[in-house]
């Protein structure tokens, strides 16, 4: 499990590899879901 405000750092990764993830972009993706996002305060 990731936090749901995790970034994409660009490191070549066999889960993340094709995905179409863009550099400090979100994690969100069908087969990576997020299922909890903090509150920003």
């Amino acid at each position: 499990m990731v936090p749901g405000d995790a970034r994409y750092t660009g490191a070549p990764h066999r889960y993340i590899d094709g995905r179409g993830f863009t550099q400090f972009g979100q994690l969100d993706h069908p087969t990576l879901p997020i299922i909890y996002s903090p509150e920003i305060t």
